[in-house]
């Protein structure tokens, strides 16, 4: 009887031996490298929780013994260089990303906590944009370097997390210059063989990208639903081209965090805390026109007063040159067809390109008139290069800085541009003799 007792015991022995070893031994856990895009700038909503749930999983797998970069994207993104350091900063206990843990449960409690402090760190409302416009790709290629670090290129692991809506307006891929807005807009397939021309796309192989927050834009800047798919496809196949190794890319809901916005109280009002970023067009133009109440015709784009943006077409600095020509030509394009045809219909009517400049702190306080004078006759001789018909339609006039429709404070007290307010007045206007603005900039 007793031997049968002590052959039960040992597997229960065992049993409990290698129950309580396995509680104790740390979960093997590879080497992973994150490198976190942060694109906090003035077009984007405030980030939900959502966006920092979805990378909590390769965050923690990252802080126990991996790596992890952040990079600010903007015009010029940069990368953090004491990333250690930074995260530290406000907090009681200091972390760092090593592997110290003797027990499975410690081990997992310093992911988490670890993980938390990185969360809060990302969330920080001062880890954002410095520089105008918003370089993505840029911010892509430095994430890529990173992956370069001694330590770094051997991790078994690598993932690039971009937390940005997608919108580069600088740099190798300026959106707006791609012709988007076109009668025959470019494909997904023309944009990345264009981008594969220049040779501008970085090596991605091996590494995860993970994109959210695509799409997820704040005034100015609009887009369609129609719009949101061809960006998502868009960026798919580039870094389908780039050889990364998997892509993944959470379009979350942005209509419900609209009241989170970067950008403060109305719609026309920008915080300027944040650079400026230009907005793009991803469709069309749409003209109309229609009888005012006193029987004129009235000229809308998109159902709104008609404006070309100076920041669209494109001068140099405090002159009246186009920065690209052939660019400016392609823009201007559909606003001379659409004047043909109005000119057609109502040939008597005259039509004011009037010219708008900022306000610098050399100009007196009208702008410079000369200047807006200049640009709007440079955008009638573009227009009447076209299609020459409508020259005798056309009348150039220069209101400086002075645009009665526009409010806001033109200058900060150290006598910078405040750029919300300068960006709108960088403009060309379309005005009907008959319209309401030009009555109020004849009057004034």
């Amino acid at each position: 009887m007793k031997r049968i007792i002590s052959l039960l015991l040992i597997p229960i022995l065992i049993f409990v031996s290698f129950t309580g070893c396995a509680d104790e031994t740390p979960v093997e856990i590879p080497t992973v490298a994150v490198s976190i895009i942060l694109g906090r700038h003035a077009n984007a909503n405030a980030f939900p929780d959502d966006y920092y749930d979805n990378i909590r999983d390769v965050i923690g797998k990252a802080v126990y013994g991996g790596h992890i970069s952040v990079i600010v994207g903007d015009g010029q993104p940069n990368r953090i260089n004491d990333l250690h350091g930074e995260i530290n900063k406000h907090r009681e206990r200091t972390i760092d990303f090593t592997r110290v843990a003797n027990t499975r449960t410690r081990q997992s409690e310093l992911i988490k906590s670890r993980t938390d402090a990185v969360i809060d760190f990302l969330k920080n409302d001062s880890i954002r944009a410095v520089h105008n416009e918003n370089d993505l790709l840029k911010a892509i290629r430095e994430a890529r370097n990173s992956m370069n670090s001694v330590g770094v290129k051997e991790a078994e692991e690598k993932n690039i997390v971009i937390l940005d809506n997608g919108i580069s307006t600088i740099g190798d891929f300026e959106m707006q210059k791609l012709g988007l807005d076109t009668a025959e807009p470019p494909t997904v397939e023309d944009v990345v063989n264009n981008l594969l021309s220049q040779e501008v796309l970085p090596d991605l192989t091996g590494i995860n990208v993970t994109f959210i927050g695509l799409g997820d834009v704040a005034f100015p800047q609009v887009l369609s639903t129609h719009s949101r798919v061809f960006l998502s496809n868009l960026w798919t196949a580039i870094f389908k081209e780039c050889g990364a190794e998997s892509i993944e890319i959470l379009e979350l809901a942005t209509g419900s965090i609209a009241n989170l916005s970067m950008r403060d109280g109305d719609d026309d009002v920008v915080n300027d805390r944040f650079p400026f970023v230009t907005a793009v067009r991803f469709e069309p133009l749409v003209f109309s026109i229609v009888e005012g109440e006193d029987g004129h015709p009235i000229i809308l784009i998109d159902g709104k007063d008609p404006v070309i943006s100076t920041d669209v077409i494109g001068f140099k600095p405090d002159e009246a040159v186009y920065l690209d020509e052939e660019q400016s030509k392609k823009s201007l394009d559909i606003y001379s067809k659409f004047l043909e045809e109005f000119v057609k219909e109502y040939p008597h009517e005259n039509i004011y390109i009037v010219g708008s400049v900022a306000l610098t702190s050399k100009c007196p306080p009208e702008g410079d008139v000369n200047l807006s004078l200049k640009r709007a006759e440079k955008v009638i001789e573009t227009l009447t290069d076209l299609l020459p018909d409508i020259h005798n339609n056309l009348f150039p006039y220069g209101i400086g800085s002075n645009v009665p429709w526009i409010q806001g404070k033109d200058l900060n007290s150290d006598g910078t541009q405040i750029e919300s307010t300068a960006q709108q007045k960088r403009s060309v206007w379309i005005l009907l003799e008959s319209s309401e603005r030009y009555k109020q900039i004849i009057t004034q």
